[in-house]
C-alpha cells in the first residue's frame, strides 16, 4: 500500500482538497527535447490521483490535452480524464472520445470534484 495513502487513512490529511488545488500545485513540467527531434519542448504528465477507496484516474490539463482553456497555466474549467480504474458513471459517456473508452475530454471540473468526493476524496498521487 502507498505510504501517502496510509498516512491519509491515519491522519485524514488529504494532499489536495479539490481538483483545482491539484492542478495548481502540479503545473506541467516543461523540459527541452533531445537534439534529434524537432519538437520545441516536452510536457511531463501530472501524477495519477488515487482516492481513499482505491479508485485512481489520470487528470491532465495543458496545451496538448482536451481541456478548456487549452494552455499550461489555467485556470481550467474543463479537464481531461483518462484510464480510470473502473468504469465511470453513464453521465461521463458524453465526454468519451469516439472509439476510445479510456479518455474523457473537456469534463467540467465540478463534475470531477463530485466524482472524486464519491470515492472518498483524493488520498495520494501514484
Amino acid at each position: 500500500m502507498n505510504l501517502r495513502l496510509i498516512e491519509y487513512i491515519i491522519n485524514k490529511n488529504p494532499p489536495y482538497n479539490n481538483i483545482t488545488e491539484f492542478l495548481n500545485k502540479t503545473k506541467p513540467t516543461i523540459k527541452p527535447p533531445n537534439s534529434i527531434t524537432t519538437i520545441k519542448y516536452i510536457i511531463r504528465p501530472r501524477p495519477t490521483i488515487k482516492c481513499v477507496d482505491g479508485f485512481h484516474v489520470s487528470i491532465q490539463a495543458n496545451e496538448f490535452t482536451f481541456c478548456i482553456p487549452s494552455n499550461n497555466d489555467g485556470p481550467w474549467s474543463h479537464i481531461e480524464l483518462s484510464f480510470p480504474s473502473e468504469q465511470l458513471p453513464k453521465l461521463f459517456n458524453k465526454f468519451i472520445i469516439t472509439n476510445n473508452k479510456y479518455i474523457y475530454t473537456q469534463v467540467p471540473i465540478c463534475l470531477v470534484d463530485s466524482l472524486l468526493d464519491a470515492h472518498g476524496g483524493i488520498a495520494c498521487e501514484i
